[in-house]
């Protein structure tokens, strides 16, 4: 996170005294003013060993920070210890009737939680599940820890301001927020679509039996194949705009509280970029990136200093091209289609499941993925996120380029792990 140190200096600012206070001489003033500036980089670290423990105090002079390779001198150090008994809470103002505020009190000292839950690109009967571990998860919270909640359906929902009322928070949680028609139970299942019901069709009813006709059936089917490859990468690049578009608002709303924020966001994840599909005619047409718009949602987490902590709602997942639900008519009579939707499938999972390391990473979170206990994952993400170490430093380099710049903190004992966020990007501070 960039901010800004204005250092304001006048002169000349003395003046000789004198004996008396009638014979001091006023001051003058010069219209000259003299300013200075230094740009600030704030870096938060977990340091956890390795049971996952919070590592407590360590001393400034235990890390060491590089940017792009060259040591930089830490201007600030601070440990943070999480939520204590003697953590002052804000206090909502006392308005005359007929007076609203959207004020939200929240703790001034410790991270801030807030949970995300994403129903844009978590299949329905995910949600479910979901709801019943968020329930779970509450019988066992830390008491008296704060919590906001908001919703992601096409749009960010405020669902709740910080509470700690389980009784707010869960009836939060069950508010009815629309699922997306963007997204389906599965990813890279073979489900029927138009393009695979008409080649059944093709196949059992003989019009394949004319040369002409099979070639014209081939050239319709390879064109639904196009169609249906066109629309699918279609609705991931919406699910991948509204879903940047919300985080950007939210991390708008965040940098309004003071310290760390974790977000811990449920979702079944999205895939940044699409990737060509070999199994259609024009594989290049349905390529798509969302680069440009991540770049600005890290830079938006980078200045609000927001930690994102994604888990995956979908719990632990395996292919599901045989599964019971799945027709597997269509490898019959095409035995390469099995081994085609077997590596669409992988590819797509590490696409989806690359954005959410990516996220984390990139803001000094951590992803939760393949696990079906999410209570247990809630719990590691934030008692990760209410420890942390806080340094700043004021970069050697002062050319805003643009250009990525990488963070590397290094702890002189062994055996620690450490998250961070990993680098900015060198935007111009005066820039719009």
């Amino acid at each position: 996170m960039l901010s800004k140190l204005p250092l304001l200096f006048l002169f000349p600012f003395t003046a000789l005294l004198s004996q008396t206070t009638s014979q001091a001489p006023q001051p003058t003033q010069s219209g000259v003013t003299l300013r200075a500036r230094t740009q600030l980089v704030v870096v938060d670290v977990v340091v956890t060993d390795k049971g996952q423990n919070p590592v407590r105090n360590l001393k400034a002079s235990d890390f060491t920070l590089l940017e792009s390779g060259r040591p930089q001198q830490i201007k600030s150090f601070e440990e943070h210890t999480g939520q204590s008994a003697k953590s002052p809470v804000a206090t909502l103002p006392v308005n005359p009737p007929g007076i609203f505020s959207n004020y939200s009190s929240a703790l001034t000292n410790d991270a801030v939680n807030v949970l995300l839950v994403d129903t844009l690109n978590t299949p329905v009967t995910d949600q479910i599940y979901l709801h019943d571990q968020f329930r779970k998860y509450l019988k066992t919270a830390k008491p008296g820890a704060p919590m906001a909640i908001f919703g992601l359906t096409t749009k960010l929902l405020f669902l709740q301001s910080f509470t700690s009322d389980p009784e707010l928070l869960k009836a939060a949680i069950d508010k009815n927020i629309s699922h997306s028609p963007l997204i389906g139970r599965v990813t890279g299942g073979n489900t029927l679509q138009s393009a695979d019901e008409m080649s059944e069709i093709v196949a059992t009813s003989g019009l394949g039996a004319d040369p002409a006709q099979a070639a014209m059936m081939q050239q319709v089917v390879a064109d639904l194949k196009q169609f249906d490859a066109q629309q699918t990468s279609f609705q991931s690049q919406l699910r991948a705009k509204y879903t940047l578009d919300a985080i950007n608002q939210l991390a708008r709303y965040l940098s309004g509280i003071p310290g760390r924020k974790n977000l811990i966001w449920f979702s079944g994840s999205f895939p940044l970029d699409v990737l060509p599909d070999g199994s259609i005619n024009d594989p290049f047409t349905v390529v798509a990136s969302s680069e440009a718009e991540y770049r600005e949602t890290t830079n938006l987490l980078t200045r609000a200093q927001v930690a994102v902590y994604p888990i995956d709602a979908r719990g632990a997942t395996t292919s599901p091209n045989m599964d019971v639900s799945q027709s597997t008519a269509i490898y019959v009579d095409d035995p390469k289609r099995f081994n085609a939707d077997e590596v669409k499938y992988h590819l797509t999972a590490a696409a989806e499941n690359m954005t959410m390391f990516r996220m984390a990473d990139d803001s000094g979170g951590h992803a939760f993925l393949n696990t079906n206990d999410l209570v247990d994952a809630v719990n590691k993400a934030t008692a990760a996120g209410s420890h942390y170490y806080t340094l700043t430093y004021s970069p050697n380099d002062s050319n805003w380029n643009g250009n990525f710049r990488k963070i590397q903190v290094k702890l002189q004992q062994s055996g620690l792990n450490l998250a961070y966020r990993h680098g900015y990007f060198a935007d111009d501070p005066d820039s719009p």
